[in-house]
C-alpha cells in the first residue's frame, strides 16, 4: 500500500509547482502591462510636457490687456481696409465732398467706436474661457494617462488577490485529502481531489 504522506506530498508539490508557474506568469504579465501603462505615460510627458509647460506660461501670461492690444490692432486694419474701400468708391461716382462722404465717414467712425468697445468689453471674459479651456484639457489629458495607470495597479492587486484565495483553498483540499487518506474521519467532497491508488 501506497504511503498517504508521500502521495499528499506528491501532490502538494505537483500543485505547487503548477499553482507557482501559473502565479509567476500572471505576476510578469501584469509587470508587463503596467510597465507599459508607465512608458505610455512617460512617452505621453515627454512629447506634450514640454508643449503643455509653454502653453501654461502663455495662458498665465495672457491677460485682458493683451488680448485688449491684439484686438486693437486686428480691428484697425480692418477698419482702415473698410475706410480705403469707402472712399474709392465714392470717388469713383464723384461723390467727394458731398454728404453722402460725410455720412459714410461719421457711420465707420460709430462703427470703430463700437468694436473698439466690444473688444474692451469682451477681453476679460475671453481670457477666462481661454484659460478655463486649457486647464480642463489638459487635466482630461493627464487624468486618463494615470488612471491607466491606476487599473493596471488594481489588475496586478485583483490577481495577487485571486493567486492567494487559489493557494489557500488548494491547502485546504491537500488537508482533507490527507486526513480522508490517514484515516483522520474527514471525507473527501466533490471539491477534494483524491489520491488514486495503484
Amino acid at each position: 500500500m501506497p504511503n498517504p504522506v508521500i502521495a499528499i506530498a506528491g501532490v502538494a508539490v505537483a500543485s505547487a509547482v503548477s499553482g507557482e508557474g501559473a502565479s509567476s506568469r500572471a505576476r510578469s504579465s501584469a509587470r508587463d502591462a503596467l510597465g507599459f501603462e508607465t512608458q505610455k505615460y512617460n512617452d505621453w510627458k515627454a512629447v506634450y510636457g514640454p508643449i503643455e509647460d509653454n502653453l501654461s506660461e502663455y495662458y498665465a501670461s495672457l491677460t485682458p490687456d493683451r488680448l485688449i492690444a491684439q484686438g486693437l490692432q486686428n480691428q484697425q486694419i480692418e477698419f482702415q481696409k473698410a475706410e480705403v474701400s469707402i472712399r474709392e468708391n465714392i470717388a469713383r461716382r464723384g461723390l467727394e465732398g458731398s454728404g453722402v462722404e460725410a455720412t459714410a465717414e461719421t457711420g465707420l467712425a460709430i462703427q470703430k467706436a463700437l468694436a473698439k468697445a466690444r473688444v474692451r468689453s469682451d477681453a476679460p471674459e475671453e481670457i477666462a474661457r481661454q484659460k478655463q479651456s486649457f486647464l480642463q484639457g489638459g487635466e482630461a489629458r493627464r487624468a486618463g494617462a494615470e488612471r491607466g495607470i491606476a487599473n493596471q495597479l488594481q489588475d496586478r492587486v485583483s490577481g495577487q488577490r485571486a493567486e492567494a484565495a487559489g493557494k489557500f483553498e488548494a491547502a485546504g483540499s491537500l488537508l482533507n485529502l490527507g486526513l480522508a487518506n490517514m484515516g483522520g474521519g474527514a471525507t473527501p467532497t466533490a471539491s477534494t481531489p483524491t489520491v488514486l491508488r495503484a
